[in-house]
């Protein structure tokens, strides 16, 4: 019963992967090629769909993060859309704050209208410092109260390492993160904002009739690269995620502290050659599927199909995902009434008879109690089993 309740609490942060960091991938599926030796001082691979970690340095370093902070700015500005609490066509006034506000620009004009999209696009594709600014004054006041909600959003995203003082990620000695916490978070922006994640692979934005070009050097150099964000400071150097998505797999490369924007580039696409040479991905049950009949006694009926909530999907080696077998654990029997949801057992994987993972199973459907007459009837079967 300990092991089961381990793996399930193992089951639950897959299936909910903010609410504690991610894991590396169990070493009964590793590949056994390493990942290759990247110049920065941190950088971390990890597979979105699962969340676990292919490989990585000094992932909690804590790190300058420059201009990656804005995959934070835009996703609080994604939920806020996709809760209705803002409208792409909403127009914000420019503030001479935001106007002024230095690095990287929009370049949107001091007391200009320009709509939330617009804005979206500016910080997203260009970069843009002002138009960051613009969106979090327009949105929460300030700049200060906008930074608050940041902070707010990555307590509740499990990002441990992580504080934000302003929604640009222009130098601040109390504004810091690690690779660990920004790979979580682009993991989750990618997860629940898809319509909005695309603007990330656009590769040009013109606004007040200047086009700038996307800075992710990537996206002219692999079509299935569509994202995500480049940054450099001085004390930061250069910074790149960049995320790829083929063969129904998508993976998240994070390099910080890189000498160049082409080392940067180097890194990340090398850490995401090693993803797709290295790993495959399959589904061993899907979502809603039976995965057995399990007995009930003193039910309205006499067996239940159990299965993995959510499905199961598995990530593993090249070489290894052929080999993965399941096993089904139930007990003898099960008591009605139950209800749909409820955990029942376990499936465990394995890989070459050693575990992988073990997931629990789920009743796939309601069983109510028998009658009298029935619950009677299954207490004589007990008596002879």
């Amino acid at each position: 019963m300990r092991l089961f309740s381990i793996f399930f609490t193992t089951f639950l942060f897959f299936a909910a992967p903010a609410a504690a960091p991610a894991a590396a991938i169990p070493d009964a599926g590793r590949s056994p090629a390493a990942p290759p030796t990247v110049a920065a001082k941190s950088w971390l691979l990890m597979e979105q769909g699962s969340g676990w970690i292919i490989g990585a340095h000094e992932p909690d370093r804590i790190i300058a993060p420059a201009s990656l902070t804005k995959i934070m700015t835009v996703f609080v500005i994604f939920r806020a859309l996709s809760e209705g609490d803002l409208q792409l066509s909403d127009e914000v006034r420019v503030s001479e704050l935001a106007w002024r506000t230095i690095g990287s620009r929009t370049f949107i004009r001091v007391n200009s209208m320009v709509t939330v999209e617009e804005l979206l696009k500016g910080v997203i594709i260009q970069s843009g410092n002002d138009a960051a600014v613009a969106l979090a004054e327009h949105f929460s006041g300030t700049e200060q109260a906008f930074a608050a909600q940041m902070n707010a959003v990555a307590a509740e995203l499990g990002m441990r390492n992580s504080h934000f003082t302003n929604s640009t990620g222009l130098p601040d000695a109390e504004h810091h993160s690690t690779v660990r916490d920004l790979s979580l978070l682009t993991r989750r922006m990618i997860a629940d904002f898809p319509d909005y994640y695309r603007w990330h692979r656009e590769k040009t934005f013109t606004h007040n009739n200047i086009t700038q070009n996307n800075r992710n050097q990537l996206l002219w150099q692999d079509e299935t690269i569509d994202g995500v964000k480049t940054g450099h400071t001085e004390s930061a150097g250069y910074c790149l995620i960049g995320s790829a998505a083929r063969d129904g797999l998508r993976f998240i490369a994070s390099v910080v502290g890189a000498e160049s924007e082409q080392s940067r580039a180097r890194a990340v696409r090398a850490l995401l050659r090693h993803g797709y040479a290295n790993y495959r991905a399959r589904e061993i049950f899907a979502d809603g599927e039976a995965v057995a009949e399990a007995e009930v006694l003193f039910g309205a009926a006499d067996s239940l199909p159990v299965g993995v909530a959510g499905g199961l999907r598995v990530l593993a080696a090249r070489s290894k995902v052929k080999n993965l077998r399941t096993r089904v654990h139930l007990p003898d029997y099960l008591e009605a009434p139950l209800a749909k949801g409820a955990v029942v057992g376990s499936v465990t994987v394995t890989v070459g008879g050693e575990v992988f993972t073990e997931e629990p199973l789920v009743a796939l459907q309601d069983v109510k109690a028998a009658s009298w007459f029935g619950w009677m009837a299954d207490h004589v079967r007990l008596w002879f089993r």
